[in-house]
């Protein structure tokens, strides 16, 4: 299944340079020419001992694993090969297999292939009692557990198991305390993740948790404001471009409203005499309660003025109302996001 580097002739090295060049993916051009993805990544990024006229590709660049190396990669393990093999075989990262290998992936399609799961891997490719201890002290010599797992090849969450002592093993490096279980996440991550959420409305809290290797439900805490993190301190908003962007809109919208007084006519003055319709005055009495009603519903978090308009034609008036209401029915008002549903839902309560 494998080949060695020296093996490869420098035209072959060169064509796959070309053939990548041209749109094919590693494991495209490794499937058709019969060599294994490591092995053609290795000639596509330099690393062998050929100097041809066509130069390597960014070592940095990644691809994402397509369908049909899921695929096939899944079959390759439930018809025996071991994770070392598939190590060798794709050249990818050990968590990454795992991702695909447990479904934990994310592909446009489902991939018509078997998937197994984590205790299954793990029964598999078990953590010794060695490496657990290995895990435990490594993890609180550095400054996170997340920290940790990026220096090893085993995933995130399988070194968060054995650092917390939810394995098996009686071993005499004792885990951590749990009151340190909290840090995993730095203020980075955090941001990293509501910047995420806040992104498009298509972003699930899976895709965020594939992307940064954790659980939906770490996620989901740190996007809804129920970790440790400050809640305005790490909005988009604290991204410079966003800032800028936000006060070169306040100021546009200064500027018309000025625009837009100066060059307004006065009111109408109306005579003693003279009676408005009694259709104008009720809309200005609906104009005014309105008003009224939105400036009560500023004072919840999350709520502009806009969003006061949206909630207010909806028939939400009250804080008392807002908190009947569940998430699902304030991201159903057109106007109000759900990362806003979530900001009123944590103010007003259940």
């Amino acid at each position: 299944m494998t080949s060695n580097t020296e093996s490869v002739p420098e035209r072959h090295c060169q064509n796959w340079r070309t053939l990548y060049r041209d749109g094919m993916s590693p494991y495209e051009i490794a499937t058709e020419n019969g060599h294994s993805r490591r092995v053609v990544r290795e000639h596509l990024v330099g690393d062998c001992a050929h100097d041809g006229e066509i130069t390597p590709v960014p070592r940095g660049r990644t691809h994402e694993m397509s369908a049909p190396e899921c695929r096939a990669v899944r079959r390759q393990y439930t018809d025996g090969d071991s994770i070392e093999t598939l190590l060798d075989w794709t050249g990818r990262r050990w968590r990454t297999l795992v991702r695909h290998l447990t479904g934990e992936c994310s592909h446009e399609k489902p991939v018509d292939a078997q998937t197994v799961t984590k205790q299954e891997f793990l029964r598999r490719d078990p953590v010794s009692p060695t490496e657990c201890a290995r895990h435990r002290r490594g993890a609180r010599a550095a400054s996170s557990v997340r920290a940790y797992a990026e220096t090893v090849e085993r995933g995130y969450q399988v070194i968060l198991t054995h650092v917390n002592g939810d394995c098996a093993h009686e071993i005499d490096e004792p885990p951590r305390e749990s009151a340190g279980r909290g840090e995993d996440i730095s203020p980075k991550d955090c941001q990293a993740f509501r910047q995420a959420y806040q992104s498009s409305p298509d972003v699930e809290f899976q895709d965020i948790a594939e992307k940064h290797d954790c659980s939906p439900t770490t996620v989901e805490r740190h996007v809804t404001f129920r970790c440790s993190h400050p809640p305005e301190d790490l909005l988009v908003t604290d991204v410079e471009a966003v800032q800028d962007l936000l006060h070169s809109g306040s100021k546009v919208d200064e500027d018309v409203s000025t625009e837009q007084r100066d060059e307004s006519p006065n009111p109408r003055r109306v005579e003693p005499d003279e009676q408005e319709e009694p259709s104008q005055q009720a809309a200005a009495n609906t104009d005014t309660e309105q008003t009224r009603v939105e400036g009560r519903l500023l004072d919840v978090g999350g709520v502009t003025e806009t969003i006061a308009t949206s909630l207010t034609r909806a028939g939400y008036e009250t804080r008392d109302d807002l908190r009947d209401a569940s998430k699902g029915d304030l991201a159903g008002i057109d106007g109000v996001p759900e990362q806003v549903a979530m900001r009123i839902k944590l103010d007003v309560g259940e």
